[in-house]
């Protein structure tokens, strides 16, 4: 399985002005990247129709995003670890961008369809860093995926907030900016720490109501004394 960036993509200075890595510094290896997620099956997608090959494009760039970053995982890559061609990966997306494109909207919506960051352990973790590791990357404004990343919290805090607001939290504006935080933080700790990071339990909606509702907290603190 290859990363190599290739297919003219350069990456922006990384945030805190260090330099950031360039698509000559990819690397085939994937023991590079810490605790590697387990791989999904790469099983030869050259036969499939249209929708089964998107599934598996989306599969496997998911997989090399989550190892390498979108800047060094090319589009011949994908192809390679999809089992299919770069002509037919090229029909499904055909740029680089297209490719980002279609992996993270499959992605939010997957996401849409589930409690936000919870039931981590439910999922291969190759899957939750695919989430991951374009919301570290995207910070960078340069990052095609930029504006993507921006709008995604901005959506789930107006949701949030809306939500919060019809159960009587009182500023639900500010505890909807709490929970997406704290999303995107139990995500990332998972992923370091999926021994010690119990994301069901941090972001058990319970616990968020009471950490924002006085009245559900007092009666928290009086249950567990």
């Amino acid at each position: 399985m290859t990363s190599a960036a290739g297919d003219g993509a350069t990456a922006p200075a990384a945030p805190g002005g260090s330099p950031a890595r360039t698509p000559d510094s990819a690397t085939s290896d994937a023991s590079d990247a810490p605790d590697a997620p387990d791989a999904p099956d790469a099983s030869d997608a050259s036969g499939l129709g249209t929708s089964g090959k998107r599934a598996a494009v989306v599969t496997a760039a998911s997989h090399l995003y989550a190892l390498h970053g979108s800047y060094e995982t090319s589009v011949q890559a994908v192809a390679d670890e999809a089992g299919i061609t770069r002509a037919a990966l090229v029909h499904l997306a055909p740029t680089k961008q297209a490719l980002l494109d279609l992996v993270l909207t499959t992605l939010v919506t997957e996401a849409d369809a589930e409690p936000w960051a919870r039931h981590l352990t439910t999922r291969p973790r190759w899957r939750t860093a695919a989430d991951a590791v374009p919301v570290c990357e995207a910070t960078v404004p340069s990052h095609p995926a930029h504006a993507f990343m921006t709008d995604r919290p901005a959506t789930a805090r107006r949701g949030l907030t809306t939500h919060l607001a019809e159960l009587g939290v009182p500023d639900a504006a500010r505890a909807a900016d709490w929970v997406v935080a704290v999303g995107l933080g139990v995500m990332i700790a998972w992923l370091y720490d999926p021994e010690g990071v119990d994301p069901d339990t941090a972001l058990d909606p319970a616990t968020i109501l009471a950490a924002h509702t006085p009245a559900r907290g007092a009666e928290a603190r009086a249950t567990s004394r």
